[in-house]
């Protein structure tokens, strides 16, 4: 599984336990307890940022500048 695709799925199994109002959250052998809803938001804000940075082509950008008379 690749890095972007381990975060699909921890965003996925977030989002369901905000759903439940679970704050404790079981991810494999891992057991996390998270101290309010806002802090749990703001775990899936961060984790969706580390997507957005893995999936986004950067687009190159390139200028023409020409120089003399332009006769």
């Amino acid at each position: 599984m690749t890095e972007a695709e381990t975060i699909a799925a921890q965003i996925t199994q977030l989002d369901a336990d905000i759903a439940s109002g679970s704050l404790i959250v079981r991810h494999g052998d891992t057991l996390r307890q998270a101290r309010t809803l806002a802090e749990m938001k703001q775990i899936r804000s961060d984790l969706q940022a580390r997507l957005d940075a893995l999936t986004t082509k950067r687009r190159r950008v390139g200028y023409l500048r020409q120089s003399g008379k332009g006769l």
